[in-house]
């Protein structure tokens, strides 16, 4: 995961934050953000496993999840303005476990774990 950067630093770009996920989501093959899975449930019961780039742009308030508006003339994303899926990773389980390990030493800087979520419609 990239930290916010620093008061010294460029604070008009965004940073990159990875967050690792599981999912019971079926992989599209797609590699076009936001369509890496489908909305239909695995079902072999198994988790889809991998990390993901969130963009966070350095306007970014608290409880806030800037995309684009229209009534702003904001009809695409962009990394700098808004938060952005920027890709996800498939993972097998080992090399996501030891990376998970790797990312979760005691750091002086920000971490974070997407837990699993299901939303029932």
């Amino acid at each position: 995961m990239t930290a916010a950067p620093d008061a010294g630093e460029d604070s008009e770009r965004s940073y990159l934050i990875r967050v690792f996920y599981a999912t019971d989501r079926i992989w599209s093959g797609s590699r076009t953000s936001p369509k890496f899975y489908t909305g239909e449930s695995r079902s072999d019961n198994n988790l889809e496993l991998g990390f993901c780039f969130v963009s966070i742009p350095p306007s970014h308030q608290t409880g806030h999840l800037e995309r684009p508006s229209w009534w702003k003339l904001e009809f695409s994303e962009n990394p700098d303005r808004h938060v952005v899926l920027t890709n996800a990773v498939q993972k097998d389980r080992e090399d996501f476990y030891s990376q998970l390990a790797r990312e979760n030493r005691p750091l002086n800087r920000p971490t974070g774990i997407c837990l699993r979520a299901r939303i029932q419609r």
